[in-house]
Order: C-alpha cells, then sequence, then structure tokens
C-alpha cells in the first residue's frame, strides 16, 4: 500500500493505493498517529486506487475519526471501489463516516476548506 498526503486549505488529502491488509496497517496508523500528533484534524481519505480491504484495514481510518473529531475535525472518504465502500455499508461504518464521490465535493462540504 500506497500512502500520499497533500495539504488543501485547512484538510490533509491521503491519497491511498494498493490493497490495505495487515502489513500496511502498521504503516497508515503511523502516518494518521502523526498528522494528527501535529494537530491536523481535517482529514480526507481518497480510497479510489483501493481495490481491497479487510475490516482490519479500515481500522486506523476508525481511530483518526475518533481523533479528529476529540479536536473539532471530522474524516471523510472519497470515492471508494465497490468492495470497500460494501465493506463501509456492512460495519455501518457510512453512518458516522462521511462518503462523497470526489475529493472536490470533500473539500466543498462544511467547514472542510475553512483554516
Amino acid at each position: 500500500m500506497k500512502i500520499e498526503t497533500e495539504k488543501i486549505g485547512a484538510s490533509i488529502v491521503l491519497r491511498l493505493s494498493g490493497r490495505i491488509e495487515d502489513e500496511g496497517v502498521e504503516s497508515l496508523t503511523e502516518e494518521l498517529d502523526r498528522l494528527l500528533e501535529q494537530g491536523h484534524n481535517k482529514l480526507i481519505f481518497d480510497l479510489s486506487e483501493v481495490p481491497y480491504t479487510t475490516s482490519t484495514g479500515l481500522a486506523p481510518i476508525v481511530k483518526a475519526c475518533g481523533g479528529a473529531e476529540r479536536d473539532h475535525g471530522f474524516v471523510r472518504v472519497v470515492n471508494p471501489q465497490p468492495s470497500v465502500e460494501e465493506l463501509f455499508y456492512l460495519s455501518k461504518l457510512d453512518t458516522v463516516i462521511d462518503i462523497f464521490p470526489t475529493v472536490e465535493e470533500a473539500l466543498a462540504s462544511e467547514d472542510a476548506g475553512a483554516e
């Protein structure tokens, strides 16, 4: 799994690519911990290049959601592939994490770009 980050306004866009499996979970968790420790509390995950993940692979995103919201921020997900999106629905994470079709729409939603 590969992680690229980009700061756009007050938000950090994390572009993930590849399968999120056990070995990728640790590096994703470390990156998210680093971002939250630096005070970044508006996180947008672009999952358009993630063909597969397990529920374990979603755990760092869920953990980041708690950390971001505690600091009055948010976690948003963009364009998950069908199998990944299905996992969000089956786990009911779609009820706590907003899913958007594009990064632009996630950024345009309430408070995403405000510094």
